[in-house]
């Protein structure tokens, strides 16, 4: 049965009556469905018009509301009697308000607040809701207020005033100034926000006779008004062209090239940002709300479905129609698939689908920005306007505009007009647009054209780089494909693992960074958080399978070609018929070279093969040769390193104190941040070549001294003044008194005998000074001035050298050789022992053969040389086993990676330039903290101490804030169960698996909280703020913010302890 409905004002207490008290609360269910009802309704009629362009009619309708009021003695009977003295307190308010300079504020927000609040807020069956009596807007009054839209600009031209000439098209506002109207685009704006309060409103534009008079004349105003303009800026010699002009082909290349080559975190958004926007022909606002489902890859292309659009609103239009990327190998700056990795190696949580390909909300206002200061920056805006495009006429529709240009008009053999058309979204003309539809072949060839791959020439067929097993045997080719694909999952996000779609998209892009990877690491800043990704960090295994090719050379593995229009595929029939023609051409001259040899040796023709005579000349000519060839050898063998130098060895200590900091290059102010980089990052390359020490991992650090070495036994004073300058080149041990007591631990402990030798050497310092024998420079000692030095201090040091010794006088009559044979066996068995080790340490390399295509280097990273330690049986004297020990510790030098250098007055890993990477993400620092950058010869940093990063992190505190981070990573990963007790089995995969474990740990830290100021309108003293954390982009978020986010949550000891001591 149906409950029936019950007048509530018919209920006496419906507390009292159990029938009555269930019809009453049946009464209100059904009024809150009803109101939730109307709401949802409310909300759908909303989405008639975008959110943006409702935002933006509402804005020029608030302007028209404050020019009325304005106006009020002439116009207040157009404005709602009831919102008047709203508008008056409001306008009081406004009057109240100052700026920081103290003058009168022109915002005149708590005006224009009213004015919003009255237009969003009517209601149809209430006339008294309506602010603006529509029905009474005439047309004279709404084109006084259209004749308001002027703006002031400067003139050199002589103009005519008003004086002069009645009927003069130009207002002149002061000597070189003058007023004009205008762009069309500003009068059809307020004319549409009129046409939509009329809607909002409910009243029809035929409502009565003004209503009428108003709409018809309206549009012939309009055509005038825009006469009138072109006239004005004609008279002014002012440009006629309205909007943004379009960006230039090299303009665009430019453009890419400098946020490619960035050290800003933005800039890599950005610059994908803007090659999507470039090859997709597409609004900017639809480009920043691109989702990573949307993207995939097919054939040879990157497909991205469209959904909805300015021109499609339902998003029904461009089903099943997506657009094709192609890549760009030619000039990877403008690569559409080298863009898309870059991003996502970047930030890797896109794949998972937990945020938008650019994260975050505001984007389009962001990365407009970012371009836009780019494009004015004051070492580009030269540059940008030779090229065609000055600052002030640059914005996003320009890059649009640029790319129409480019492929319509950009050369002599161009797509279709109607492919393009479709492409950008824009509808046919006429019949054209019932009959002409979309088709793959168009759009691809418009999608290569767009890319920017040269038109006319061969490299327009171009295959993407891909990684290609055609000429393995099936099972290897399973084999391959299953490693590489192993290894790429192993390093995504675990939600992403499972999505075909996504994992095939981030197979290509990975195999383009491969292909593309020297071009990187040449052209990458330095400080750019790509370096940090993990893709950068490790070496990529079967990278040498990853090519390109095409149609001419192209394998079972390749992709299908698409989009190569007829002309190109004749250029491939040619360079197949030139290729074969060769192949031809070398068969043909081998098996005539084969022939012509075979019948000259038949007849016997150049001397008789039978005759041996010259022989013995041959035999001694090479006798000859080859003791020639060993007297070199032994020459080379004995001059070392120095060959060509007279000094005897001074040139090596010369560069053994080659200090870094110092041999610094010097980057002319003109050179563009991206120039500079390189010439830094060469410089750096070269610096590490010259570099003469390496660095082992033993007793759980990186250390420059070898695991076994010690001090020498009875070390003299004479050895430790060698040691403490000199230091022993041969066995990787640089001068003593330029360590720190740190890298003796791990034996002498507490570095309580380095620090006696340190007063030692303190006193020679001091004797040294005296006799005018101590040099002020490290680098300057060498055997000679050593010798000098202690020769001349020899007799102040003479006293605490002399000791008093007690002999015991063996008996001469007795010796005993006995032992002589057990220790020749036992030598040789060593020897054996050490072959034997030597072949094995030869024969694993560094790790070709082995199938994790990483992990081995990993391991060889840390190979621990303590653990690594031989066992020296206790029959063998002191000098074999400090043979032993030698040719151990040789073996264990030749396995580092790393190497050290000379700078800032201490020896460092680092190199001289490195610095932390600038806006490096939570995700960067595990990697760089677990990882490193071997190719950087940076280890991983949790591995070193702050004494390394002094010379550019003061007192270590950036490193020391990043290590409390690390802490709380290390927790959360113990929590998960994720986190490796051995530092040496980090690698891609498990860091991976780290983060993606304990992402949903760190979020609450990683999220940006935005504050804004707004005043109360009923109180200006009073300012409310309101809090949003909807500008979130928490895989940006730089480490150093998640830091303080974590001292502001009070989850940090550090500042637990010291806001204790504060109290």
């Amino acid at each position: 049965m149906t409950t029936p409905l019950v007048d509530i004002n018919d209920l006496d207490d419906p507390m009292d009556d159990e029938e009555e008290y269930d019809a009453f609360t049946a009464w209100l269910t059904l009024d809150e469905e009803a109101q939730r009802l109307d709401n949802d309704t409310a909300g759908v009629m909303e989405m008639r018009v975008a959110p943006s362009t409702r935002s933006g009619y509402l804005g020029r309708n608030i302007t028209f509301m404050v020019w009325l009021f304005d106006r009020r003695l002439k116009y207040g009977a157009i404005l709602e009697p009831t919102l008047l003295p709203k508008l008056e307190d409001a306008y009081n308010l406004d009057r109240t308000i100052r700026t920081k300079k103290g003058k009168p504020s022109k915002k005149r927000e708590h005006l224009r607040n009213v004015c919003r609040e009255s237009l969003v807020s009517i209601v149809q069956s209430e006339e008294s809701t309506v602010p603006v009596k529509l029905e009474r807007l005439s047309f004279e009054i709404f084109t006084r207020y259209l004749g308001s839209f002027k703006k002031t600009v400067k003139t050199k031209k002589p103009t005519p005033t008003d004086g002069e000439d009645a009927d003069a098209a130009v207002t002149i506002a002061v000597q070189g100034e003058a007023e004009v109207r205008l762009a069309p685009s500003s009068y059809d704006g307020a004319c549409s926000a009129l046409a939509h309060l009329f809607i909002e409103s409910f009243i029809s534009r035929d409502e009565n006779e003004v209503t009428k008079d108003l709409w018809t004349r309206l549009s012939r105003y309009k055509k005038g008004m825009r006469r009138k303009g072109a006239q004005q800026k004609g008279e002014l010699g002012l440009s006629l062209a309205e909007g943004k002009k379009p960006l230039p082909f090299a303009a665009y290349k430019l453009l890419a090239r400098i946020l490619f080559e960035s050290d800003k975190p933005e800039h890599v958004a950005a610059h994908t940002f803007l090659i999507l926007e470039w090859n997709l022909i597409a609004r900017a606002e639809f480009v920043v709300d691109v989702k990573i489902d949307a993207i995939y890859f097919q054939n040879d292309a990157i497909m991205i479905d469209m959904g909805k659009t300015k021109t499609d609103q339902d998003g029904t239009k461009n089903i099943d129609h997506p657009w094709h990327l192609y890549a760009n190998n030619h000039c990877p700056y403008i690569c559409p698939v080298l863009a898309i990795a870059r991003l996502l190696i970047n930030n890797p949580i896109i794949l998972a689908g937990q945020c938008d390909l650019f994260e975050g909300s505001g984007q389009y206002d962001r990365l407009n920005k970012i371009l836009g200061e780019v494009v004015s920056h004051d070492d580009h805006i030269e540059s940008f306007a030779a090229l065609g495009i000055p600052s002030t006429d640059f914005g996003t529709h320009s890059i649009r505009k640029g790319a129409v240009t480019h492929i319509s008009t950009g050369t002599t053999s161009c797509p279709p007009i109607s492919s393009i058309c479709l492409r950008a979204n824009w509808a046919l003309p006429g019949v054209t647009g019932r009959y002409i539809k979309y088709e793959n072949a168009g759009d691809q060839f418009v999608g290569r054209c767009v890319s920017g791959l040269p038109r006319l020439d061969k490299e327009f067929a171009a295959s993407p780089a891909y990684f290609d097993f055609s000429s393995l045997s099936r099972s290897e080719r399973e084999q391959k494909d299953h490693q590489i694909n192993g290894w790429i999952k192993d390093r995504m996000p675990e939600e992403a693992q499972s999505n075909d779609k996504v994992f095939l998209l981030f197979k290509m892009c990975i195999a383009s960074i491969g292909y593309h990877r020297q071009f990187l690491e040449e052209n990458l800043h330095s400080m750019s958080n790509l370096r940090s990704s993990i893709f950068m960090l490790e070496t990529m295994p079967l990278q040498d399978c990853v090519t390109v090719k095409y149609p001419w050379n192209s394998t079972v593995d390749t992709p299908d070609f698409t989009g190569i229009p007829a002309d190109i595929l004749i250029i491939a029939k040619f360079e197949s018929v030139m290729q074969k023609m060769e192949e031809m051409e070398a068969k043909l001259c081998a098996r005539f070279e084969d022939t012509l040899r075979r019948e000259l040796d038949e007849r016997k023709v150049g001397g008789n093969p039978s005759d041996n005579s010259h022989m013995a000349d041959i035999t001694n000519m090479w006798k000859s040769v080859m003791e020639t060839l060993k007297s070199n050898n032994n020459n080379v063998n004995k001059s070392g390193s120095g060959d060509d130098d007279d000094d005897g060895g001074n040139y090596a200590v010369t560069e053994l104190f080659h200090d870094e900091s110092e041999d610094a290059i010097e980057i002319p102010d003109s050179i563009d941040d991206g120039t500079s980089d390189q010439l830094v990052r060469a410089h750096t390359k070269r610096q590490l070549k010259r570099r003469k020490f390496t660095v082992g991992f033993h007793h759980n650090k990186f250390n420059i001294l070898p695991a076994m070495w010690r001090y020498p036994k009875g070390m003299t004073l004479i050895h430790l003044i060698n040691l403490w300058l000199i230091g022993a080149v041969d066995d990787n041990v640089p001068p003593l008194g330029e360590l720190e007591p740190l890298h003796f631990k791990h034996f002498d402990s507490g570095g309580r005998k380095y620090s006696q030798y340190m007063q030692v050497m303190t006193l020679v310092e001091k004797f040294g000074r005296e006799r005018n024998v101590w040099l002020e420079s490290s680098r300057n000692w060498d055997g000679k001035s050593v010798t000098v030095l202690w020769s001349a201090i020899w007799q102040d040091m003479y006293p605490y050298m002399r000791t008093k010794t007690t002999k015991e006088i063996a008996d001469p009559n007795k010796s005993d050789n006995s032992h002589m044979a057990d220790i020749t066996n036992m030598w040789k068995s060593v020897m054996e022992t050490l072959k034997s080790n030597n072949n094995n340490v030869n024969k694993s390399g560094s790790g070709d053969d082995d199938d994790d295509g990483g992990n081995y280097a990993v391991t060889e990273l840390f190979h621990d040389e303590s653990e690594d330690a031989i066992e020296i049986p206790d029959s063998i004297d002191d000098g074999t086993s400090d043979q032993l020990v030698r040719a151990h510790t040789k073996r264990q030098l030749k396995r580092r990676k790393f190497t050290v250098g000379f700078h800032h007055n201490k020896f460092n890993i680092l190199p001289a330039m490195w610095r932390y990477p600038k806006g490096m993400t939570l995700i960067h620092l595990i990697n760089l903290w677990l990882i490193g950058a071997v190719d950087d010869n940076v280890p991983p940093l949790g591995e070193l101490e702050p004494l390394h990063f002094k010379h550019f992190d003061s007192g270590g505190r950036k490193y020391s804030q990043y290590m409390q981070v690390m802490t709380l990573v290390e927790k959360f990963g113990r929590e998960r169960n994720v986190w490796l007790e051995s530092s040496r089995n980090w690698d891609g995969k498990s860091v991976t698996v780290l983060w993606s474990a304990i992402w949903q740990d760190m979020y609450p830290y990683m999220r940006t909280k935005t504050t804004k100021e707004i005043a109360d309108p009923n109180n200006p003293e009073q300012v409310v703020q309101s809090v949003s954390y909807r500008k979130s982009r928490s895989g940006q978020i730089s480490a150093r913010t998640v830091y303080n986010k974590l001292g502001e949550a009070g989850v940090l000891e550090g500042n637990k302890a010291r806001k204790r001591q504060k109290r």
